[in-house]
């Protein structure tokens, strides 16, 4: 399973396909928008999303 590193923690790809471009998005520009509360609530959307979308199968 892929996955990418922040500062603070490890993003695994998304068990669910729809989250897929949201994922690309944060990997592209981790670099650029790393340590900002955008990228920080981004990621934790992504998280969310993904983790709600995981219990529903």
């Amino acid at each position: 399973m892929p996955y990418f590193h922040t500062k603070n923690k490890t993003i695994w790809s998304p068990h669910n396909p729809a989250l897929e471009a949201l994922y690309n998005f944060l990997e592209k520009h981790r670099e650029l928008l790393e340590g900002s509360s955008l990228y920080e609530n981004l990621t934790e959307i992504y998280e969310n999303l993904d983790e709600e979308l995981k219990e529903e199968k």
